[in-house]
């Protein structure tokens, strides 16, 4: 039910069976899985959106994948470079956004270029004026003084000013209200995009993915639950409502539909299989299963409720195997 798709030897970032487990938990004898047998990939100039809750493993496996932490099973690779044996040369085409990034509040922004730009080689001063009158930056500003969004708008510059392959952006839009994370955003994938960066994108924010993302994987307590094309997950799950002549059998039914709900004679499920729209063709589909169908509704979902719908059969699913 469950899968992951498209490897791409090329890939910009590859996992492959990354599991870390952390220390407490191995003593404790207790599950304390961060990450569980996680693959995904993302290939040159692609937007990868990577979504979960809190606490769902995106911390532990941004670590993983920048070298932080060495994981208990699997390996993390970046631009072709295992993670565990990155060094300057290869992080210097990496550009990192984060929440958690602290920035030296004596300095101003200016002083800091000044500063950090001789590391890079490829530091694009050009760029970096771009950015910083794009966000709407003050150059003499002390960073201390900077709000909660400004000092955001400022990582962002400082990571994307040296021209990175890959930008990892890490929940990068919290602290900005709604006019400005739009110009942010837009800013910031537009320029991506013209210089074909891949972009990783971790954040919970599904309307943002949902206009962003060109594929989109779901993380849930340390499991991939699923990593596809955006635009081929939304065409592919309905949320399916059936009024029958009967009380159904639910036993049997397709391992495709999910979150199924029987209540007297009605059946409702998401179909995540949808092939087709067309009606004759989906009557004749689901009566080979339930023959005794009056009415059916069938619509589109959006994003989050796709996620909604995978984290509960994940929590079922998960249920059912401690149980056994």
């Amino acid at each position: 039910m469950f899968e992951i798709t498209d490897k791409n030897e090329n890939s910009a970032i590859q996992i492959e069976g990354l599991s870390h487990r952390y220390w407490g938990g191995f003593f404790s004898g207790s599950d304390d899985w961060a990450l569980r047998n996680v693959d995904l990939d993302a290939g040159p100039g692609e937007v990868f959106a990577l979504v979960g809750a809190n606490g769902s493993g995106k911390s532990t496996l941004i670590s993983a994948l920048m070298g932080w932490l060495r994981p208990t099973h699997g390996r993390a690779r970046l631009l072709g470079v295992d993670s565990g044996r990155l060094g300057p040369e290869t992080l210097c085409r990496v550009g990192l956004v984060s929440e958690a990034q602290e920035l030296p509040g004596g300095f101003t922004l200016d002083a800091l270029i000044r500063l950090i730009s001789p590391l890079y080689p490829e530091w694009d001063q050009a760029l970096c004026d771009e950015l910083i009158e794009q966000f709407g930056l003050p150059r003499d500003q002390r960073l201390r003084r900077f709000s909660k969004g400004m000092r955001m708008r400022a990582r962002l510059v400082l990571a994307m000013a040296y021209r990175p392959e890959v930008l990892i952006m890490d929940e990068p839009f919290g602290g900005l209200d709604p006019a400005v994370r739009e110009h942010v955003v837009s800013g910031a994938l537009e320029i991506s995009a013209r210089e074909r960066w891949t972009v990783f994108l971790v954040t919970h924010e599904m309307h943002l993915v949902e206009r962003l993302a060109d594929r989109v994987g779901f993380l849930d307590r340390g499991r991939m639950l699923f990593a596809d094309h955006l635009e081929e997950m939304l065409t592919r799950y309905r949320r399916v409502e059936l009024k029958l002549r009967s009380p159904p059998d639910v036993d049997g039914l397709p391992e495709s539909w999910l979150d199924v709900r029987a209540r007297g004679d009605r059946l409702s499920f998401v179909d995540s299989q949808a092939q087709t729209d067309d009606r004759e063709r989906v009557l004749e589909t689901y009566g080979s299963c339930l023959p005794s169908i009056e009415t059916l509704d069938r619509v589109s979902m959006g994003l989050e409720e796709i996620f909604l719908t995978l984290h509960r059969q994940s929590t079922v699913r998960q249920g059912s195997e401690a149980r056994s």
